[in-house]
């Protein structure tokens, strides 16, 4: 057992120990509020983010705190009525009533925090930070939670915290069953070489287009002679897509010919296209100096160094987060922008 998992028991048995003391009804006026003051949080979440800089240490720090004070404050508020209906409670019922209501209480609040540790670990899965990574990975606690959970929460649980991957968090993986890049070498800079930017420069293209009256954009790149790859969300909906060498000069119109939902790629044709074509590298190993490149947020061509982790088999969500699937991936360390 390790430290996070002391700590998570540690906290269970404080607050089955204020469960027993408030009772199953009063316990359930609790959870309302943290649920309620939670809803709150996640709702203030993508203003609050535009504050900070997406993807770093401080914006997972913002995200959490954004969701569990008000979490937290909505308990406070809503177990100050919870005390009295217990005292009511109380008074109507006697002792056996009070004891049956107290286990009851227990049993819930101990879930409860089980339930907002895991929800909690989820959203964290996707830190930068492979301490935290780390620690989520190897917690036995929240996997035991993980194992327990239907088939059907992965998909419910995306649906809700859709504020937070629109705030910078997106959650592809279990972050309870995969590797995370952890224990590899900080990416140098050194690696964003001068070759590595013309590359990036005349082989990989920002792609733009509209879904009903909403710009799209994303990121792909040259893999054979007029053909595109990119993931299938950027171009999900969209009708006449299009894509700029290096992010700049003439648009191309392109055309999907290859749309996978469960591996989250796309292949575009794209007439007229001339550039260089990229090859794909299958031997990269742990330790290796890689470059991430794109053009996050709609902005120009971004260069980030990189360190390969691991090969994986990933399980996550298809796109439309309404089956499990398992892909090949290559695991890297590195900023990533969406």
């Amino acid at each position: 057992m390790d430290l996070l998992d002391l700590v998570l028991l540690l906290v269970v048995v404080l607050y089955a120990a204020s469960g027993y003391r408030r009772g199953l009804v009063a316990g359930c006026v609790s959870l309302a509020g943290f649920v309620g003051g939670a809803a709150v949080g996640v709702w203030v979440l993508p203003w609050v983010m535009d504050l900070v800089t997406r993807g770093s240490t401080a914006a997972t720090v913002t995200a959490v705190v954004t969701v569990l004070v008000p979490a937290v404050a909505g308990h406070e508020l809503a177990g100050r009525l919870a005390l009295r209906l217990r005292s009511r409670l109380e008074g109507a019922g006697g002792g056996s009533v009070r004891a049956v209501d107290g286990i009851g209480g227990a049993a819930a609040n101990a879930v409860a925090v089980l339930i907002v540790a895991w929800v909690a670990a989820s959203v964290l899965g996707a830190s930068s930070s492979p301490v935290v990574t780390t620690a989520i990975r190897d917690s036995k606690l929240l996997g035991a939670v993980q194992d327990a959970m239907p088939d059907t929460t992965p998909a419910w649980f995306s649906r809700a915290t859709s504020a937070l991957t629109a705030a910078g968090f997106p959650q592809v993986f279990n972050p309870f069953e995969n590797e995370p890049a952890a224990g590899v070498a900080q990416p140098s800079g050194d690696s964003v070489t001068a070759s590595a930017t013309n590359a990036a420069r005349l082989s990989t293209v920002k792609i733009e287009g509209s879904s009903g009256d909403q710009g799209r954009e994303g990121s792909g790149f040259v893999f054979a002679r007029q053909r595109v790859m990119t993931n299938a969300h950027v171009v999900a909906g969209i009708d006449a897509p299009y894509v700029q060498i290096g992010g700049v000069g003439h648009a191309y119109a392109a055309r999907v010919v290859l749309f996978d939902p469960d591996r989250d790629v796309a292949v575009l044709y794209v007439p007229g296209l001339r550039a260089p074509v990229l090859r794909f590298d299958d031997t990269a190993g742990r330790g290796d100096a890689a470059v991430v490149a794109g053009y996050p947020q709609d902005g120009g061509l971004d260069l980030q160094a990189a360190t390969v982790a691991n090969r994986i088999r990933a399980t996550g969500r298809n796109i439309y987060n309404d089956a499990s699937v398992t892909r090949e991936i290559y695991s890297i360390r590195s900023t990533v922008r969406p």
